[in-house]
């Protein structure tokens, strides 16, 4: 429900369809305690090593929706936004 509300929600600008909508629904579930849904294990995995040569395109949506968040986090650290962690 939440991941359809995020269509909603999101803006056409800004839009990377299946991904930037995930982001409402990823912030609803860190605020109501079931956690986090983006891979970092698996973003530093494969984009860590000094050879990587990954397609973002082809990248799973959890990987995707992580690369994303992680500008949101930022905002976070930096006082521009509320983000109950």
């Amino acid at each position: 429900m939440l991941h359809e509300v995020g269509h909603q929600l999101d803006i056409a600008t800004r839009e990377w369809g299946e991904i930037t909508n995930n982001m409402y629904s990823n912030n609803a579930y860190i605020n109501d305690g079931t956690g986090d849904r983006a891979a970092y294990s698996k973003i530093h995995n494969l984009l860590a090593p000094d050879d990587s040569s990954v397609n973002f395109n082809n990248l799973d949506g959890t990987i995707q929706l992580g690369m994303f968040w992680q500008l949101q986090l930022k905002k976070y650290i930096l006082g521009r936004v509320r983000l109950t962690l």
